[in-house]
């Protein structure tokens, strides 16, 4: 009984490797060169903490009520 789980888990392991072969894997993994950080990110950065701390000193859910309740007048 654990002979043939042995042998199972074997044949499943050649499937998994020629499988990764036949999509062109070769062992390593790539490591793309990047550009460095740019003036897009540094502003996405500097967005999202201005927006973050923007809704935790305000309470939204008040204004949000009181624009709803302005528009439905």
């Amino acid at each position: 009984m654990l002979g043939n789980l042995l042998l199972r888990a074997v044949e499943r392991a050649e499937r998994i490797h020629q499988a990764m072969l036949s999509r062109g894997f070769n062992g390593s993994l790539p490591i793309p060169r990047g550009n460095g950080w740019r003036a897009a990110e540094t502003l996405f950065v500097v967005f999202c903490g201005a927006a973050f701390l923007a809704i935790r000193a305000t309470d939204l859910p008040l204004l949000l009520g009181r624009a709803l309740l302005a528009i439905a007048r």
